[in-house]
């Protein structure tokens, strides 16, 4: 089944990953759409765009404990309810000279709005907002293609 690789300037519809992926070094992560009582989603902003939180896989940790501790350490939430995985997505970019293929598992999450949110600042995040659907458009006019369809994928 054909998977979507985003790029820095594009994406392409790719049939045989493994094959593709042969040209980089692959590095796994995993992160959240965490959703409220209100069927608000949770939104970081990072290096200038809205984002979803996720993160690098640590050595022999399960990719569904990762995401729930990349949601944890990125937003300051400390009660998460796993829903059930959402998707896989892949994205290239560049890194001390390494080209790198990312693959991140996505998982869909509830939680009260009562908690304390608290970026991660020292992960470049400077904002974690909720955000009502009928306002989700203006957030995704400022991020990722990738965002858009995970969005869209968790109906929002």
């Amino acid at each position: 089944m054909p998977v979507t690789v985003y790029t820095e300037d594009d994406s392409q519809k790719v049939d045989d990953i493994e094959k593709f992926a042969q040209k980089y070094e692959v590095v796994r992560a995993a992160g959240g759409i965490v959703t409220d009582e209100k069927d608000r989603v949770l939104l970081i902003y990072r290096r200038g765009k809205w984002d979803l939180p996720k993160g690098k896989v640590e050595e022999n940790e399960p990719v569904e404990l990762c995401a729930n501790r990349e949601v944890v350490e990125e937003t300051g939430l400390n009660e998460l309810q796993l829903r059930k995985p959402l998707a896989i997505t892949y994205h290239t970019y560049s890194e001390k000279g390494k080209s790198i293929l990312k693959e991140t598992h996505w998982y869909l999450f509830d939680a009260r709005s009562d908690q304390q949110l608290q970026p991660q600042i020292e992960e470049g995040i400077h904002k974690v907002e909720w955000v009502e659907k009928d306002k989700i458009e203006h957030y995704k006019r400022n991020t990722y293609l990738q965002i858009h369809d995970l969005l869209d994928a968790a109906g929002y």
